[in-house]
């Protein structure tokens, strides 16, 4: 029952004021649009010897999310160069 008077209440508001209608209905619509842009995290992890990974794939929009970034706005000034067969 209380929720009740709880959505009345929330729809008296929407009725009276259409600026804080409008703010409600952006905010509800943001939240939809977020819950469809989520993933799922049950990743499918391979056990190796001292480590695991997970195959992954881009974000929503197609990007990793990851820039490259200048030593000056690090402040990291080294770098570990190592060529495909000292790995190997």
């Amino acid at each position: 029952m209380y929720i009740l008077s709880y959505i009345f209440a929330l729809l008296n508001a929407l009725v009276s004021s259409p600026r804080l209608g409008f703010i409600l209905c952006i905010l509800l619509s943001f939240g939809i649009f977020m819950q469809g842009c989520s993933r799922s995290s049950n990743l499918d992890w391979n056990n190796e010897e001292g480590y695991r990974w997970a195959e992954i794939s881009p974000g929503y929009f197609g990007s990793t999310g990851f820039q490259t970034l200048s030593s000056s706005k690090t402040g990291i000034e080294f770098n570990n160069r190592i060529t495909r067969e000292e790995i190997d």
